[in-house]
């Protein structure tokens, strides 16, 4: 679902796209990532099938795919929030409690436009921040210096993110 919604939000900042198109960028970013991320991709007529009366059918999504990749110059690779979620919790030797409620705090925050305008590793801090105030952590030791240390960030460069993580989780 990460790689998806960062495909999908790489592809349609390329270029003006017609609404109808949008669509078709979504079930293609949806089949990309399911390649990328899924040990068995899903397979194609099941994304035809979930976008509903949609106007399109198997080809036009391999031949999108396609016009997708050349569009993106083949960069697919881009880190999401929970590869950064998942670096932090382990530097910070974070419980899976901990760990299991930043999951759920990315899932949120995927739902929200916000989301792609942050970077990935910011957001990610933001959230792990958020996930050791939750059980109480007081407000140093919920970044300290490992956590400034393996993120790159101090506390007042996330506060803006971890306000945005607040407003989600209220």
């Amino acid at each position: 679902l990460f790689i998806s919604s960062l495909l999908f939000d790489k592809t349609l900042r390329q270029k003006q796209w017609q609404l109808e198109d949008v669509q078709r960028v979504a079930a293609t970013s949806l089949f990309v990532a399911a390649k990328i991320e899924e040990v068995y991709a899903v397979p194609i007529d099941d994304i035809v099938k979930i976008t509903g009366d949609s106007k399109f059918d198997k080809e036009e999504i391999k031949k999108f795919e396609n016009y997708m990749l050349k569009v993106l110059e083949y960069e697919l690779n881009t880190p999401h929030v929970m590869l950064f979620i998942r670096r932090y919790n382990q530097v910070s030797d974070a419980s899976s409690t901990s760990y299991f409620v930043s999951k759920f705090l990315a899932n949120l925050s995927i739902r929200y436009q916000h989301y792609c305008c942050f970077p990935q590793s910011i957001l990610a801090a933001g959230i792990c921040y958020m996930s050791r105030r939750v059980f109480g952590v007081t407000h140093p030791e919920s970044w300290s210096n490992i956590h400034t240390y393996y993120s790159g960030y101090r506390y007042d460069e996330i506060q803006y993110v971890v306000h945005f993580v607040c407003r989600i989780i209220t």
